[in-house]
């Protein structure tokens, strides 16, 4: 399994282009997994006026349509992850990422991100 961070989700969903081509190969071969946070993070954007949603569709129904469509199994943030991220060293400044790197260095999976901040920790495996 793989986790997508919130940009590559979102990618995936509406932009597959903008996926590298060894990120788009994982993505077809093995199962994927979003951390609930990008679902949070994903509606603030929205909220914010940065990001857009097809009309019909609020958040939650994006993300939930999103999840089913692809076959996405949901991260859920446990005590284990939280605990994770606040004891991160503070090289990533964006709480979201930091949650997103803590739940893939706790269940040991790979993240399929294009932000170059990840590899800066530790035990990280990163796909792109």
């Amino acid at each position: 399994m793989i986790i997508l961070d919130t940009c590559a989700f979102l990618w995936l969903v509406s932009s597959p282009d903008q996926l590298s081509i060894k990120a788009r190969r994982a993505l077809e071969t093995q199962p994927m997994a979003l951390v609930s946070i990008s679902a949070w993070e994903l509606a603030i954007k929205a909220g914010a006026g940065k990001l857009v949603f097809p009309p019909s569709l609020s958040a939650t129904e994006f993300v939930q349509q999103a999840l089913e469509v692809y076959d996405i199994h949901e991260v859920m943030l446990d005590s284990a992850i939280l605990c994770a991220a606040a004891g991160l060293p503070p090289i990533h400044r964006d709480p979201c990422d930091r949650m997103i790197i803590a739940a893939a260095l706790t269940r040991n999976l790979p993240v399929v991100t294009a932000d170059a901040v990840f590899l800066k920790y530790s035990g990280i495996q990163v796909i792109w």
